[in-house]
């Protein structure tokens, strides 16, 4: 439900709401009868729970757009979403035959944000720029984020923390350019039917729990090793992250059919973005596991001192912590 009124002949006011509903997955709903008749004897307690209701969001916004001189628009965004009935993990005590963990419409979560857009829009080019700034809070960012509430024997805390998506800062701007006005014959025809883009984004880092006391990421002792939190549940932040991609476009007319040529470039100054980091070091390349007490007493125990502190580098040196380099594509579009 959307609607706007003219405030005058160049600028204008619009509200806009809407509500959703996403069903829970099979996963989290799909019990059969067998889960219930092996459960006194069976190893993993988390049963699915049918009776889930679907999580539930509400979206609201106000906005006010103005049109500046003969190309630009402005265009200010407030907006408040809220999410209830989200799914996470809840604990059955004296059930029977046995306590078991099953999932639950507990969740609840509130997104503020302000949206900030301006384009300036010509015959020969196309600047926008929009800043976002967004406040996502909650009580739990995925539907197993409750599971270290459950083993820590405080299934009912609930608090609001920012979401794993919880972006702050986040900044876009898009550049397109006509090369077809630089063919002015010579070799700098080959601007004709030419068109350059370039794209920014800008973000600020998303939040992660720091932890007082280093862990082995890299490695599998069987047993899970945890460790106390340093300061708030995702108090801290990643790094701030920002990428540049080119794209240029040339259509060229083939027996009549259109065919573009077209060159990407992403990430074109081959930024190292950071995705991820270790909870402990804060860093995306080291745990600081091997620096800290418990790592060098664990190098003292080894065999071979040398060769574990080199499988456990290895093993550390996570790419999923990082976004792409520079990738170049070419392609060939056209249709028929």
């Amino acid at each position: 439900l959307s609607f706007s009124f003219p405030i005058k002949r160049d600028a204008m006011f619009y509200a806009y709401y809407d509500m959703f509903a996403q069903r829970p997955n099979f996963g989290q709903s799909f019990a059969p009868i067998s889960n219930y008749y092996f459960l006194e004897n069976a190893s993993n307690t988390v049963l699915p729970n049918p009776e889930l209701k679907p999580a539930r969001r509400t979206d609201y916004k106000i906005g006010y757009k103005q049109f500046i001189g003969k190309f630009g628009i402005l265009n200010l965004t407030a907006g408040y979403a809220e999410v209830r009935d989200d799914i996470n993990l809840v604990q059955i005590d004296q059930a029977y035959p046995r306590s078991y963990i099953t999932y639950g419409n507990i969740d609840f979560s509130t997104i503020k944000s302000f949206r900030a857009e301006f384009a300036h829009t010509t015959k020969s080019m196309r600047l926008t720029a929009a800043y976002l700034l967004q406040f996502a809070d909650g009580t739990g960012s995925n539907a197993n984020s409750a599971s270290a509430l459950i083993q820590a024997n405080q299934p009912n805390l609930r608090s609001l923390y920012p979401l794993a998506y919880d972006i702050r800062h986040k900044i876009n701007t898009t550049a397109s350019f006509n090369l077809h006005s630089l063919a002015t014959g010579g070799f700098m025809c080959i601007f004709e039917n030419s068109q350059l883009n370039l794209f920014t984004n800008t973000q600020s880092g998303t939040p992660f729990t720091a932890l007082v006391n280093a862990i082995p990421e890299a490695q599998n002792l069987g047993v899970v090793s945890r460790s106390q939190i340093k300061g708030n549940p995702f108090g801290s932040r990643i790094p701030w992250t920002s990428t540049v991609d080119l794209s240029i476009v040339k259509s060229l007319p083939v027996k009549g059919h259109p065919v573009d040529l077209q060159l990407n470039v992403t990430n074109l100054f081959n930024l190292r973005t950071v995705y991820d980091v270790y909870s402990y070091s804060s860093s995306a390349t080291d745990d600081g596991f091997l620096s800290s007490p418990q790592g060098q007493q664990q190098i003292a125990n080894e065999l071979n001192a040398q060769s574990y502190v080199d499988y456990y580098s290895l093993k550390l040196n996570n790419p999923n912590n990082f976004g792409n380099p520079r990738v170049v594509s070419l392609t060939l579009r056209t249709t028929f």
